[in-house]
């Protein structure tokens, strides 16, 4: 301190030409320098830290995926008429069996009508020609007719029988087409809009009545890159890979399933595999077409020692963190197996009774001193 003052006023004696006022800040200046560097050297840099945990740790893979429907069954009519009846409202659940639409069945309940009436005559025919040629068959063996009368009778017979079988068909078609009239839901799901109302003319096989689609159970598609389908397809081997959905923005959890499909080649565009999730929809969160972002669990290592990833540090060696020891950063090397967005799964170089800084502070070294001041809760 005496240094300096003297070196102050050595320093104003050779620059006499220094007025009294500038002189005065000239010292203050320079003992403001002294003291500032100082508190600087004494300054203890300040830290968080976080306590290794043990926990089950899940190794994911995530995905962008979107929502599939099991079955998509667009309804047409396979008559055409005018519909007298709609029985659903749009965009109701459907049972598979359920009454949907009727068509007029007036022209239909004729056209049987008039086929059965073809058949009873022709059935009645044919018993009568059964009859002369069991005869013809008896009167034969005695000579009373000719070999030739017998054999037109028997092909009188014969023919009737045919044009019966054909009666029988188009009574069939007849009840068929009938039954047309009645349009049902082939699968239980979710009615879109219907097309048409009670009046409209619909064209067999031409008119596009509604759309249904089964929410529960859906399929999750989504694409993984090829370099991890040797990974998925070990794991998959084990046991059957969970799959969690949640919302486009991993906010809200939506659902899980299992992974069912795995497609068998590579998109040579994109260098990416198409898989497919079955997920449970009891709950109706989830919709067909919806983007939503996928999480695939692997394994779920248990017992793990789990860190903050924000510990980890680099170098040329490897992998490192800060440990607090007796209130100074001590560097560790550690070995990384696994990690995820926030968190590192150790597999050596730290205990459970160790803590890791999550806070480094700029050009920290082995065995400088710090002050706690929090202490991080890890996240799940």
């Amino acid at each position: 301190m005496k240094d300096i003052y003297q070196r102050s006023l050595s320093f104003i004696k050779q620059h006499k030409k220094i007025s009294g006022g500038v002189a005065i800040l000239l010292i203050a200046f320079i003992y403001w320098q002294f003291f500032s560097h100082k508190t600087r050297a004494v300054e203890i840099p300040l830290v968080t830290a976080a306590k290794v945990e043990i926990r089950p740790m899940p190794i994911d893979l995530k995905a962008v995926g979107s929502v599939e429907s099991q079955q998509s069954v667009t309804i047409t009519p396979q008559v055409t008429g005018i519909i007298t009846k709609i029985n659903f409202q749009p965009g109701a659940h459907v049972t598979a069996g359920q009454v949907l639409f009727e068509i007029e069945s007036d022209t239909f309940n004729a056209t049987l009508e008039q086929a059965e009436a073809t058949l009873q005559r022709d059935q009645a025919q044919l018993v009568y020609l059964e009859a002369d040629a069991k005869r013809y068959a008896s009167l034969v063996k005695l000579e009373y007719v000719t070999r030739d009368q017998y054999e037109q009778a028997k092909a009188s017979a014969d023919a009737q029988d045919a044009l019966v079988k054909a009666d029988q068909a188009q009574v069939d078609q007849a009840k068929i087409q009938l039954g047309h009239t009645i349009i049902t839901a082939p699968v239980s799901g979710k009615a879109g809009n219907y097309t048409v109302r009670v009046g409209d003319l619909v064209v067999a096989d031409n008119s596009a009545l509604v759309t249904i689609n089964q929410l529960n159970p859906l399929w999750i598609d989504f694409n993984v890159p090829q370099n991890q389908l040797v990974e998925i397809r070990q794991y998959q081997h084990q046991q059957p890979l969970k799959i969690t959905i949640f919302s486009e923005d991993e906010k809200q959890k939506l659902g899980h399933g299992k992974l069912t499909f795995i497609d068998n080649n590579v998109n040579a565009q994109t260098g990416t595999v198409l898989l497919k999730a079955e997920v449970d929809n009891s709950n109706d969160v989830l919709w067909p077409g919806q983007m939503v972002s996928v999480v695939i669990t692997l394994k779920t290592i248990q017992n793990a020692l789990v860190i903050p990833l924000r510990a980890v540090q680099f170098d040329d060696d490897g992998s490192f963190v800060y440990t607090l020891k007796d209130n100074k950063a001590v560097i560790q090397a550690v070995t990384i197996t696994k990690q995820t967005e926030n968190l590192a799964v150790v597999s050596k170089g730290l205990t459970i009774n160790d803590q890791v800084l999550t806070t480094i502070p700029p050009d920290l070294e082995d065995g400088t001193v710090v002050k706690l001041v929090d202490k991080v809760t890890l996240s799940p």
